[in-house]
């Protein structure tokens, strides 16, 4: 198995700065799923004046394909546990990035 890093780009629906902002409950509790389904390193962030957001985890899988359904199922799900709308998803509908986690040489300085 192969360490991956999967993240999920999308847009925050939304006219106005305030209307984009209404989402940060959501987004916590997203972030809370995440930890709860114990996925491995996620992170949520977002930039409510352009109204994005990615949330991003890394997975254990053997191939590319197998990470990003992988990545993106475990996203899906913590979305949908914490409210969100996830019917008709499909992978083609976001912008997702999967890389290979490479092994460091860096050291922790002490």
């Amino acid at each position: 198995m192969t360490k991956w890093h999967v993240t999920l780009a999308g847009v925050i629906a939304g006219d106005s700065p305030a209307e984009r902002a209404a989402p940060d409950v959501h987004l916590d509790a997203v972030m809370g799923e995440l930890v709860a389904i114990d996925v491995a390193d996620p992170a949520v962030s977002v930039d409510f004046l352009a109204g994005t957001v990615l949330i991003e985890i890394d997975v254990d899988a053997g191939s590319l394909e197998e990470a990003l359904m992988s990545g993106l199922g475990q996203i899906r799900t913590a979305v949908h546990a914490a409210g969100g709308i996830t019917a008709g998803w499909e992978i083609q509908s976001f912008e997702s990035q999967v890389v290979r986690d490479e092994p460091s040489d860096m050291v922790d300085a002490q």
